[in-house]
């Protein structure tokens, strides 16, 4: 009769392990993480709320007529997991000259002349996946290549340099008279 029970008790231990995993795993699977909601207007746009959907500014008209900004989730996705349940930081939001107070999803920028100036910088383009991907997509939907136009920019401002290189060594050569 003692080895059945010894058998009890070396299960036992094993149960609680199983059932400490399971509680784990549920609490995990129903955390709520990020939501647009329930960000401050300052912090909203370009961050993706835990389930991966953007996060954008809307008006909302009071019932007193005033307009009020207030954080929605879109039903636009992220492309990579990584950015899930994260807000942009105020470096990436200054390197790559977007507004925090930017409201709604719109592709309005893509009239504005030479837009992409600004996120194809390396410092934007390098260090803000999160931003570049937003501002592609969008692009992307009404047919212009983001990375496409970033690789002519990169190109003319080699092409700039080399000439800038030229021009100082072919100065640095030329005899100085006195």
């Amino acid at each position: 009769m003692a080895a059945p029970a010894r058998q009890y008790c070396n299960v036992f231990p094993a149960a609680i392990t199983c059932i400490l995993v399971y509680v784990t795993i549920l609490k995990h699977s129903f955390a709520v993480g990020l939501q647009c909601e329930e960000l401050p207007v300052e912090e909203c746009a370009f961050a993706v709320s835990s389930s991966g959907a953007r996060c954008l500014l809307e008006t909302n008209v009071a019932k007193d007529g005033s307009v009020e900004l207030e954080c929605q989730t879109s039903q636009v996705v992220t492309s990579d997991e990584r950015w899930r349940g994260r807000k942009e930081s105020a470096e990436c939001v200054e390197w790559c000259g977007v507004d925090r107070r930017w409201v709604g999803l719109s592709s309005d920028f893509l009239s504005e002349r030479e837009w992409h100036k600004r996120i194809c910088e390396p410092s934007c383009y390098l260090n803000c996946p999160n931003i570049v991907d937003f501002f592609s997509s969008l692009a992307d939907g009404e047919g212009v290549g983001l990375i496409a136009l970033c690789e002519v920019d990169w190109k003319r401002l080699h092409r700039k340099m080399i000439e800038t290189q030229e021009v100082q060594a072919a100065l640095a050569m030329t005899p100085t008279t006195m």
